[in-house]
């Protein structure tokens, strides 16, 4: 480290290291600020602090340098594994999207399976209290009694029907469900496939990764413009003749 940078103490140190050891992992200056210690409220302000602290910067621009050295030595053994992660996040988001069509079909269709039960229960009531009404003792009414009691069988057996049909929906609802992002998920899928193209990127030399500027904001990334297929067509090189 540089002579005139103040040392932090050792317990500092520790925090400080374990601080770029998340940030390198992510790139996100909150999040790391919150892995360390600092509250949800304070973590943004904090870790933008943090990356500006004399020590860290150049711990940063150090482990960056290794990773960059390292890489050459990995070669391709790393494009793979980046390009791996890369699918699997994408596998990750593709599943969502299909849930997500799914959850609305299914959501549909309950409730328009629920309206028909609502009825068919509405009209159990009515039919059961008509055949309460009456007096099956007496001769003239027992054939009417006996109807009633038919509609009352027959509704119930659509009704039992019915929920059994609802019970297969839900079970379908849950699996899709399970495959199902929330917004914040969503978009840090999307923000990781992204920055995992940008690092194939800068491994290919494109932009040496330690002279990449990170500011701590989750939405930084210098390629966040660029589609999916320009992010591919770039991270797959120009195609040998």
């Amino acid at each position: 480290m540089a002579n005139q940078m103040k040392e932090p103490t050792k317990k500092i140190k520790e925090r400080y290291d374990l601080f770029v050891d998340y940030y390198l992992q992510s790139f996100n200056a909150t999040k790391a600020a919150v892995l360390v210690g600092y509250s949800e409220k304070t973590a943004r302000q904090q870790g933008h602090k943090l990356l500006t602290n004399a020590y860290i910067k150049e711990k940063i621009q150090l482990e960056m340098k290794r990773l960059r050295d390292r890489m050459k030595d990995e070669g391709l053994r790393s494009f793979s594994m980046l390009l791996d992660i890369a699918m699997q996040t994408e596998g990750k988001i593709q599943a969502h999207n299909e849930a997500e069509i799914a959850i609305d079909k299914i959501k549909s269709e309950l409730s328009n399976l629920e309206l028909e039960m609502l009825k068919a229960n509405n009209d159990l009531e009515k039919v059961q209290k008509s055949a309460d009404a009456i007096d099956g003792r007496k001769k003239e009414m027992r054939s009417h009694k006996r109807s009633l009691l038919e509609q009352i069988d027959s509704i119930k057996k659509e009704y039992f029907e019915m929920n059994l049909e609802r019970v297969v929906l839900l079970n379908e609802l849950s699996k899709h469900q399970s495959r199902y992002l929330d917004a914040k998920e969503w978009e840090k899928l999307q923000n990781l496939k992204k920055s995992i193209f940008q690092d194939i990127l800068d491994r290919g030399g494109f932009k040496a990764i330690d002279q990449i500027q990170h500011s701590g904001k989750v939405d930084v990334n210098p390629l966040a413009n660029l589609s999916e297929e320009e992010l591919r067509r770039l991270a797959n090189g120009p195609r040998a003749t």
